[in-house]
């Protein structure tokens, strides 16, 4: 395979998994050719169901790290690929508020930052080298409503959620590439850009069920909807040129995530729960709504997703660390236009750490 397309296809750190659950609130972090913007989901504390009452404010911070791995084709390791391949790190922090109108509807504003690092061999002069993007991300603003309410003792309920992304992420940032013939600066890759340069509807769903005494299942999912085709940011290939000799662009992507798995009750007096469940977070080849030109690395990760929660009556702190089982980098629409695949870096697994408190 050509040096320019393992240059332009390699990292894809969207492959982080991205979080929301059952087990405690949980949003995740967008940024552009990075994991999915995440859901959130009811708590499942350690004396059942934890809901806020009308008029309470909640605060959380919450803290996500990846790096990227192996590059993929499809479903198989790229070989070829691994000597030259791109490393990403990424952070990621959202400082977020809650407020519950009643207990069963609520209104959360995420406000997320994000630093990216990208080392790269190809995208320079022959040697490694480090580029940097970080700053504000892009900001949420979401409405749940329990479906029944939530203050009478149940075995289970379902969660609605519905908001808007707003583009306050920059998804032009620029550091400095060593290039044969000298510095230039240029738009870093796509998996470290803070925003993603669209306005998107946030699609959420959750439930849970009790199944035994102090064991609850969970379920949740999340699909985020960017109408914009393409943003104002600058790829150099490694497609041909569009109509009239236009350089490409990158996609403004749709995302998605899901999950699914137990909580256990280990002890109840001090508040500790355990779980354990599946997820999966993805960008898909073709948006539901608007065109899927520009460029993007859609694919999917599996991951186990083992997890621990600690709360009290005002307190919460949680702790997931998704593990990836499978990976799929899949074909964009230039692939299947072109004839290619490119491949893409999935990270092999994830911290995610989250504290909240109650007013």
């Amino acid at each position: 395979m050509r040096r320019d397309l393992l240059e332009e296809w390699l990292p894809l750190s969207w492959a982080v998994p991205m979080i929301g659950g059952l087990m405690f609130w949980q949003p995740e972090v967008k940024a552009q050719g990075c994991m999915p913007a995440g859901f959130m989901s009811p708590s499942l504390a350690a004396k059942g169901l934890s809901v806020l009452k009308g008029g309470q404010w909640e605060a959380s911070l919450h803290y996500r790290y990846l790096e990227t791995a192996n590059p993929y084709i499809g479903d198989d390791v790229w070989e070829a690929g691994k000597e030259n391949a791109a490393k990403n790190w990424i952070h990621s922090v959202d400082v977020e508020a809650t407020y519950a109108f009643t207990p069963r509807y609520t209104l959360t504003l995420t406000v997320p930052f994000v630093y990216g690092e990208r080392s790269t061999v190809l995208d320079h002069d022959g040697n490694r080298h480090t580029t940097r993007a970080g700053g504000l991300a892009d900001v949420r603003l979401v409405g749940r409503a329990w479906l029944l309410d939530p203050e009478e003792e149940r075995n289970g309920n379902v969660l609605f959620g519905l908001g808007i992304k707003a583009p306050t992420g920059d998804d032009e940032a620029t550091d400095t590439f060593y290039k044969p013939t000298g510095p230039e600066t240029r738009h870093v890759d796509q998996a470290i850009q803070p925003g993603d340069g669209g306005w998107g509807v946030i699609l959420e769903v959750a439930g849970y069920q009790k199944i035994v005494e102090r064991v609850f299942g969970y379920a949740s999912g999340f699909y985020l909807i960017n109408p914009r085709e393409e943003n104002n940011t600058l790829t150099t290939g490694p497609y041909p040129p569009g109509p009239n000799g236009a350089v490409r662009k990158l996609s403004v992507p749709d995302q998605y995530s899901a999950r699914a798995g137990v909580a256990y009750t280990i002890w109840p007096e001090q508040g500790l729960s355990l779980s354990l469940g599946g997820r999966i977070d993805g960008v898909p080849p073709r948006d539901l709504v608007g065109g899927s030109e520009g460029f993007r690395r859609p694919g999917y990760s599996v991951s186990v997703e083992p997890g621990v929660a600690w709360e009290n009556e005002k307190n919460r702190f949680s702790l997931l660390t998704p593990v990836r089982v499978y990976a799929n980098r899949q074909k964009n629409i230039y692939d299947d236009r072109y004839g290619t695949h490119g491949p893409a870096a999935f990270a092999d697994f994830v911290i995610i750490a989250s504290y909240s408190r109650r007013f």
